[in-house]
């Protein structure tokens, strides 16, 4: 039998960190204390980085991962990678997990539990979002494939003006595409900056080439199998790609009949020590709702 004093689900940065912290102050006390870490990819990289794996700035996994995998065999974490998460049960403290390589599955026991699932992209539900072409900023694989098969002179279409978004048009722009954004606000980095500095930072991608649409919304994309043009404001306009940066949604659908309370938006409550309604289990990251330090207010970030 598989039991942890500390299993914790969800391989980014925030689930590998509450890992690292519980196996150093584990080491500090001097307490053997056992973690398993689960995650349904291969490594534990920073989001962040993946515009520049876009534009050829980097090009492996191992460039832009924060926790190698041998530091996490040093501190004594046990790290299933590419495994996905089927069942968890607070009752017998136990979880479900599904090795993607091997295709077996397997119970790991707990007796505390961190849920880290992160977040989702968010996509609007509009007529042709399933067709091959459209991306997300969100994966590795994903991110790979695009700076794969976009070539000088496709016409890349980004939808959302956030920092992703424009980050993701620098990039594309590097690689020499037409690269058209849409923001259905009136100004580009919104809640980021100022009307002023947006306007700026508007007038500076447009010297480089990049198409700025705010106040534009994007209608449906049109296509057979792949994308061949979408409707903006009602115009039809031609695009190789769709990528969208319109933002996440907490990835907490596997606890939705669990018994854990949840905000309406599907976030896990917490409260000030980062405790669920439910014994020794704790949420992280972008699947949970937080108590600002400062306000005191419940938020998601």
């Amino acid at each position: 039998m598989r039991k942890f004093d500390l299993v914790v689900l969800g391989g980014g940065v925030s689930g590998a960190n509450a890992a690292y912290v519980a196996a150093y102050k584990s080491k500090e006390s001097k307490r053997q204390f056992s973690i398993a870490l689960v995650s349904n990819e291969n490594a534990i990289y920073s989001r962040s980085a993946l515009p520049s794996l876009l534009a050829h700035e980097v090009s492996s996994l191992k460039s832009i991962t924060v926790y190698p995998i041998s530091y996490f065999r040093h501190v004594g974490i046990n790290f299933f990678k590419r495994c996905e998460i089927l069942r968890v049960d607070f009752n017998e403290k136990s979880v479900i997990v599904k090795n993607l390589e091997k295709g077996d599955n397997f119970k790991l026991f707990f007796e505390n539990l961190i849920i880290a699932t992160g977040s989702l992209p968010k996509l609007p539900s509009i007529k042709g979002v399933g067709l091959k072409g459209i991306y997300t900023m969100k994966w590795f694989n994903e991110v790979k494939d695009l700076s794969k098969k976009a070539k000088p002179g496709m016409k890349a279409l980004i939808v959302g003006a956030g920092l992703i978004g424009m980050e993701t048009a620098n990039a594309l722009r590097k690689l020499g595409l037409n690269v058209t954004v849409v923001e259905a606000l009136p100004n580009i980095l919104p809640g980021v900056l100022e009307p002023v500095l947006s306007n700026y930072v508007q007038a500076k991608a447009e010297n480089m080439g990049v198409k700025i649409l705010v106040k534009c919304s994007l209608e449906s994309i049109e296509g057979e199998r792949r994308v061949k043009s979408v409707i903006l404001n009602g115009k039809k306009v031609p695009f190789d790609f769709v990528i969208f940066c319109t933002g996440v949604k907490p990835n907490t659908a596997l606890f939705a009949e669990s018994g854990l309370k949840m905000a309406e938006y599907g976030a896990i409550k917490t409260n000030s020590q980062m405790l669920t309604n439910i014994e020794n289990v704790y949420a992280v990251g972008d699947c949970a709702e937080k108590i600002d330090y400062v306000t005191k207010r419940l938020v998601y970030r």
